[in-house]
């Protein structure tokens, strides 16, 4: 099947341990509807309350691995577009890659924060 042209991304977070902000999630091309799933990545990241010169870009982001889902068996190895702890470890190197990984920080970064959380659990 060819590539629909009205495509969307969708970026999924399932927050695992809050006080250490770590965070897992999915990327996945698809259509509105989800009749047709393109290209999937999965990723895990660790994502401070503040910015900082560890971030990426100086951001929150402080861990990141992001990796191309291409078999659904638990045993295949997926392979990683990127990784980063405090400094790049491995660079997405194509095009496609690299708008992957600013989907995912984008994302991420604007994600709330727990010192936030915390503070509307104290007000309500």
């Amino acid at each position: 099947m060819d590539k629909p042209e009205e495509t969307i991304w969708l970026l999924t977070t399932n927050q695992q341990v809050p006080d250490y902000q770590l965070i897992e999630g999915t990327l996945l091309e698809t259509v509105p509807d989800r009749s047709w799933i393109g290209a999937r990545y999965e990723f895990a990241a660790q994502v401070d309350d503040v910015a900082s010169i560890f971030g990426i870009n100086n951001g929150r982001i402080s861990k990141l691995s992001i990796q191309k889902v291409l078999g659904l068996k638990p045993a295949f190895r997926n392979p990683e577009i990127a990784n980063y702890d405090c400094e790049w470890e491995t660079k997405p190197t194509t095009k496609a890659d690299k708008v992957v990984l600013k989907r995912i920080i984008d994302g991420l970064e604007a994600s709330p924060t727990v010192l936030n959380e915390k503070q509307n659990d104290a007000n309500n």
